[in-house]
């Protein structure tokens, strides 16, 4: 499920009033007259929002500047502020961009007839959310609170596809070094960690968001709905467990990996070595017999270059020998 750019604009303003009955394509401008009547409830649904759909939500709603003002930066950190008659809340939804993980931000209006959703990527969590909330009138019936807690699990959902794929990439990458096939396995091993720290930075903070929520004394959230934010909030222990799970999975594979290259180092040094103690014993023969010294009695033997040759041949044969008995060749 990916988030994708949308140019322009979007809204969707859905109305369940007090019937049940369910309305939708209504006028921005009678908003504030829906939310006024006792019984209805409103979603309106703002994608890639402009000036002018800021100054709608103020005006309509009457939310708090500031809150106005942290919608329109992606950067923001989930949070949960509690204004006199409505929650803010920013949360993150991660999606798959390509090869990468891509992460933006969800600002969600609460309040006792209403919940406004404000995003700059399109979300298919809040899609399948409206969706539901349109075909299942029993769903409308349980109100905004339910309505907030659908909305956060279905988001919290979209991690689990994610976090398999890692899982799978995590296996991939320890079958490889084990296998003594892990050339590139370094740059994978980063981009995993990558992956999971994007994640990890998205998903932890709404541990503090979500058990605001439970404690929270907002009469439109009641304390049945507690139970449905309990269970959000196992989603996101059981996500942040298995972030720091395959955390401590990369790390170990790392060290595995630098435990075989420092290994294959080490044989590659003992080779080396080996190599370099016969040629240097050679090279102390020849230059014995490379000293210019008039009276060398060697050099006047018929057969003196002969015996010398096979005295580095022996030599270079010992040597190799004891160095192969030592597991150095």
């Amino acid at each position: 499920m990916d988030a994708v750019p949308n140019r322009g604009s979007m809204h969707k303003l859905i109305l369940i009033d007090k019937q049940g009955n369910l309305r939708e394509d209504l006028p921005l401008s009678e908003i504030s007259d829906l939310i006024s009547i006792e019984g209805n409830l409103v979603w309106l649904d703002i994608l890639r929002p402009t000036e002018d759909d800021y100054v709608m939500l103020q005006e309509e709603f009457g939310f708090h500047p500031l809150a106005i003002e942290d919608t329109k930066s992606e950067e923001q950190r989930p949070k949960l502020d509690d204004y006199e008659d409505h929650l803010f809340i920013i949360s993150k939804y991660a999606f798959r961009n390509g090869d990468e993980i891509g992460v933006t931000s969800l600002a969600i209006f609460v309040g006792p007839r209403y919940l406004v959703t404000v995003h700059q990527k399109r979300v298919t969590a809040v899609e399948h959310v409206i969706a539901r909330w349109e075909r299942y009138s029993e769903m409308r019936a349980e109100g905004v609170a339910y309505l907030l807690y659908a909305l956060l699990d279905s988001m919290l959902q979209n991690y689990f596809p994610l976090l398999d794929e890692i899982d799978e990439k995590m296996d991939d990458i320890e079958d490889r070094v084990l296998g003594g096939q892990g050339r590139d396995v370094m740059d994978d091993i980063f981009k995993t960690k990558k992956k999971m720290l994007i994640l990890r930075r998205a998903v932890s903070p709404l541990r503090d968001v979500v058990m605001s929520l439970i404690r929270t004394e907002e009469t439109f959230l009641s304390s049945k709905s507690r139970i449905y934010f309990s269970d959000v909030y196992d989603h996101i222990i059981h996500i942040t467990d298995t972030l720091d799970l395959h955390r401590d999975l990369v790390s170990g594979v790392m060290d595995a990996y630098l435990s075989t290259i420092s290994n294959r180092l080490n044989d590659i040094m003992k080779v080396l070595t080996s190599m370099a103690t016969i040629l240097g014993a050679l090279t102390f023969v020849s230059s014995v017999y490379g000293m210019n010294f008039r009276y060398m009695p060697e050099l006047f033997w018929r057969y003196g270059y002969f015996y010398v040759i096979g005295f580095m041949g022996v030599i270079a044969v010992l040597l190799a020998y004891y160095f192969r008995r030592k597991g150095w060749l």
